[in-house]
Parts: C-alpha cells; structure tokens; sequence
C-alpha cells in the first residue's frame, strides 16, 4: 500500500502493543478527538456550540471512515495553538508531523500567514484565489 510512514509507523506501534481491531479503532478514535476536542474547548468562545458544528456538519463521522485524514486534521488542530502563540517553527514542525500522516496536510501551511494577515475585502479576494491554486495544484 501507499500509505504514509506516519501512518504506517502508527500501525506498527499499536500492531506491536497488541490491539484487536477494536482496540485499534479506540485508539485512533482517541489519538483523533483529544485533540479536536481540547482545541474547540481552549480557544472557541462556546465551545459547546463549536462542538455541536463539529458534530453537525458530519465531521466528527468522516474521522472514521477516513482514519489516515483523521489523524492529519487532528495534529492541525494542534498546530493551530502555535499559530496562536505565534512560534512558526512548532507550526511547521506540527503540519509536516500531520503531513506524515495524510500529504494534504501541507495545505495547512497557508494558515500561518492567513491568521497573521488582517481581512479586508482585497486580502480575503487574494486569499480565495491563493487556496484555490494550492487545491488545483
């Protein structure tokens, strides 16, 4: 398979503790939701409202059908408490983390500098068509 060593290391480790594949669905399960979790409840203003979109608009349910994209959104949500922070290097140490576990990752680049940048109307027009180049390329 083509998958990547975040992903596969990953599999190792739990493979070698001796989890069945329920176990190893808790497992991901956790590594997947602690941190979504902990970061809607650190920095949304209600985070019980945060989480409710969460769980609206079926992102908590592709966790588990897409574990590898699971693990990669989950690590981005820890990079962004250093974009909060502003230390760029734990950012990109962060996102090249979930980068080894699902390469479209590396989108999440492009945070860094949009949470830094102030929105006004020409900024938010450029930013559209910079994310648009990044998905077509």
């Amino acid at each position: 398979m083509n998958y990547e060593v975040g992903y596969v290391l990953l599999n190792k480790i739990l493979y070698v503790l001796g989890l069945d594949e329920r176990g190893f669905l808790i497992a991901i399960a956790v590594i997947i939701q602690v941190p979504i979790f902990y970061t809607l409840y650190s920095y949304s203003e209600s985070p019980i409202i945060s989480i409710l979109w969460y769980f609206t608009f079926g992102n908590f349910i592709m966790t588990f059908s897409g574990l590898r994209q699971g693990i990669a959104i989950a690590i981005c949500f820890v990079a962004y408490i250093f974009i909060r922070k502003k230390k760029i290097v734990f950012f990109v140490l962060t996102v090249l983390l979930a980068a080894t576990f699902h390469s479209s990752a590396l989108f999440c680049m492009l945070l860094y500098p949009m949470y830094q940048i102030k929105m006004n109307q020409r900024n938010f027009t450029i930013s559209i068509f910079i994310f648009i180049g990044m998905y077509m390329f």
